[in-house]
């Protein structure tokens, strides 16, 4: 479990960015697409007790993690893509229930922690004392580790799910629907992503600069946002997303 655990991670860190492209092209052909997913369901191996079928706290944001990587760097015309995307699409649609449980998940831890930070905000406003920006930086960084974090990187691969199929962004309106929630709501945690993450270093030629314009309308922005996958930064991809999402 230890092994498994610390494999994740490695995985998780050795995918992100730009630079993590071949090793993202490497695990979908080396066949771990199989294992990451069942990872993900919780049946990567048979657990002793019939109710313990989340997989561990740490291992469900690497694991998180490592399928944001592939969506941001894997090619959107190669195969790999394709067969990340269908397993998205394939036992009707169990995997984005999946992700819309870790969803539902975080959002009510990070409602807990947010109940708190505005208790303590009231205290030290009632006290008189001055709120500055440590303050608020020390608050965002309890919001990142109190589901923030993992709120963001599930709404990050909904976002891309979303755009890429029709048959899931229509399921998974149906089950946000049944929460009376909706995309909107995904693209609101998506903009306080966008405005919190940084801007990191691309590959890509100036002659690409553009490629996340939206002004075209929704099907040009998901032309040209799959076009860029694989070499933007996550900031430009987000604007992408989040551009695609409000005309739905």
């Amino acid at each position: 479990m230890l092994a498994r655990s610390r494999s994740i991670k490695v995985l998780d860190f050795a995918m992100q960015g730009i630079s993590g492209t071949p090793c993202c092209e490497m695990f979908v052909e080396a066949l771990g697409l199989k294992t990451l997913f069942s990872a993900f369901m919780g049946k990567a191996k048979k657990q002793k007790n019939p109710l313990a079928t989340t997989p561990a706290s740490e291992d469900a944001t690497h694991i998180l993690g490592i399928i944001s990587s592939l969506f941001s760097n894997i090619p959107s015309d190669s195969t790999a893509r394709v067969r990340l995307l269908t397993k998205f699409v394939e036992s009707d649609y169990e995997k984005v229930d999946r992700l819309l449980e870790i969803r539902e998940s975080a959002e009510a831890r990070l409602a807990v922690t947010n109940k708190e930070i505005e208790q303590e905000r009231r205290e030290m406003i009632a006290d008189g004392e001055e709120i500055g920006p440590e303050d608020e930086d020390r608050w965002y960084l309890r919001k990142v580790d109190g589901g923030l974090f993992t709120l963001q990187t599930a709404d990050y691969i909904l976002g891309w799910i979303c755009m890429e199929d029709d048959g899931v962004r229509g399921h998974a309106q149906l089950i946000l629907g049944r929460k009376g929630k909706g995309l909107k709501d995904i693209v609101k945690v998506l903009r306080e992503f966008h405005e919190n993450v940084s801007e990191e270093p691309t590959d890509v030629p100036r002659d690409s600069e553009d490629a996340m314009d939206t002004s075209d309308g929704p099907s040009a922005s998901k032309s040209k946002v799959l076009d860029a996958s694989g070499g933007l930064s996550q900031k430009a991809i987000l604007e992408g997303l989040i551009s695609f999402l409000e005309t739905c």
